[in-house]
């Protein structure tokens, strides 16, 4: 489950249907396995032609999960997913990502989604560890893409830049980002997309 973020993670963890299996170029299954009101997602895999096999606990409370394990058996880190709660419309509002390194150093990230919009964006991540703490916070535009990503004292280090087509879907998407210690703006990707609409 290491392959996946955190995002493509919950999507199946919410579209399982009991029984389903995954394979990608018969070189990673993935198998899902319910027991009472607790999933297991089993990965095995190949990796640089090494054998990886690994196992997600996912704790549920009624139909959405309330907290989840995974150990990486690369790294030798384990990262628990825990306090999730949802909006009124089924989304993520709030979860926190605690990692320990191979030494048992803790590390804790805590997500959090505007509430009571019917789809996922996200407001902010706190980052914690033993000696720092940061906040990220994201800001959006009025098409609902994201625009900035700001630290703490709100310096903006990522800037992104949209054109649209007329029917408000972007077409291309332009990211410039800048340090904290410096005003100048350095760009970064762009990305196009090219979409097509008919009528039934």
């Amino acid at each position: 489950m290491s392959n996946f973020s955190e995002f493509d993670t919950y999507q199946i963890i919410n579209d399982l249907v009991q029984g389903l299996s995954s394979k990608i170029k018969s070189k990673s299954e993935l198998k899902y396995y319910f027991v009472s009101d607790t999933l297991y997602l089993c990965r095995n895999e190949i990796i640089n032609d090494t054998p990886i096999n690994d196992t997600t606990k996912v704790t549920y409370v009624g139909k959405y999960p309330s907290n989840y394990t995974v150990f990486d058996p690369i790294t030798k880190t384990n990262t628990k997913y825990k306090d999730i709660t949802f909006s009124n419309f089924g989304n993520i509002y709030h979860f926190t990502e605690e990692s320990k390194d191979s030494v048992s150093n803790l590390s804790k990230r805590t997500y959090y989604y505007k509430p009571d919009i019917p789809c996922m964006l996200l407001d902010s991540i706190v980052c914690e560890s033993a000696t720092n703490k940061i906040v990220e916070r994201y800001i959006y535009n009025s098409y609902m893409d994201l625009y900035q990503k700001q630290t703490d004292k709100g310096v903006i280090n990522w800037e992104y830049e949209y054109k649209y087509d007329s029917h408000g879907n972007w077409t291309r998407e332009t990211i410039k980002s800048r340090s904290e210690n410096t005003a100048k703006w350095e760009y970064g990707s762009t990305t196009y997309r090219v979409i097509s609409y008919w009528r039934k």
